[in-house]
């Protein structure tokens, strides 16, 4: 297992280009929207530029802050789960729905307060969907993930072990739910009642802004429906993403991505 843990930065990004791979293979067979056929090298220098950062960066991998976390608070025996005597299996599932939820309630805030938002917009200011969006974060976001999931994390004393595997399903889902694709009326309209699927993200990536203040799930999708944010897809959902205030495609390279939460719109 410590093998495991000083080797999760490099499970975690090969997972991440994995499922981008199987995703992009996905979309390429059976694409739900049309691919853009003008020039995507400055998306993709962006997106994939962003992933560099946030991930391949020397082994200093921010969702690993969490993991870490989780070392730290079992070798001091903190948290409420340690504390109850609970055990392994109650402590994965706690893990998977309490990071989860977290990852919810952030999300939220990101698009309700404006501080917040600066940060986030990065990822929405893709002019496209596809799984390449999976990667376009913003290192602020990054980090504050990794701040929050470490809270959770010492509070409640997940162990390593529930921790990582979170971060693998995070990781993998990322991917799928970013997807040119769909699962079909019948597997979705059965698989979204757990999982957040690309047809219930792609309207959260509206560039309609009352579209963007739904579908918030992370992996489960049932706290959009608990908390009554949740948007049924209608047909193939948007065909036009992005955000209002950056619609040219030049504005949106590396460098500029990297300063968008720190200038002004315009």
């Amino acid at each position: 297992m410590e093998a495991l843990i000083e080797n999760a930065s490099l499970v975690i990004t090969a997972s991440a280009v994995l499922a981008y791979v199987m995703s992009l293979l996905w979309e390429l067979a059976c694409p739900v929207l049309p691919a853009d056929a003008g020039d995507g090298s400055t998306r993709w220098a962006g997106n994939f530029g962003l992933f560099f950062i946030n991930h391949a960066v020397p082994y200093l991998v921010l969702p690993l802050v969490a993991v870490f976390a989780a070392w730290w608070a079992d070798a001091l025996g903190l948290g409420l789960l340690p504390a109850l005597g609970a055990p392994f299996w109650l402590a994965l599932i706690t893990a998977w729905v309490a990071l989860d939820l977290m990852g919810w309630l952030l999300h939220r805030a990101m698009h309700r307060l404006p501080a917040l938002w600066r940060v986030h917009q990065v990822h929405h200011s893709d002019l496209r969907f596809d799984a390449a969006l999976a990667f376009r974060f913003h290192p602020g976001e990054a980090a504050l993930v990794a701040v929050t999931s470490s809270f959770v994390v010492v509070t409640l004393g997940l162990p390593v072990e529930a921790v990582l595997a979170s971060s693998l399903v995070g990781a993998l889902h990322n991917a799928f739910v970013h997807a040119n694709a769909s699962l079909g009326r019948r597997t979705e309209t059965v698989v979204r009642w757990l999982l957040v699927t690309p047809d219930l993200h792609r309207v959260h990536h509206s560039a309609e802004l009352a579209d963007g203040m739904h579908n918030y799930g992370i992996v489960f999708s049932f706290w959009d429906r608990l908390f009554r944010t949740w948007r049924t897809p209608v047909g193939s959902g948007p065909h036009e993403f992005g955000i209002t205030t950056e619609r040219d495609p030049a504005r949106l390279s590396l460098p500029r991505l990297l300063l968008m939460p720190f200038r002004r719109a315009g």
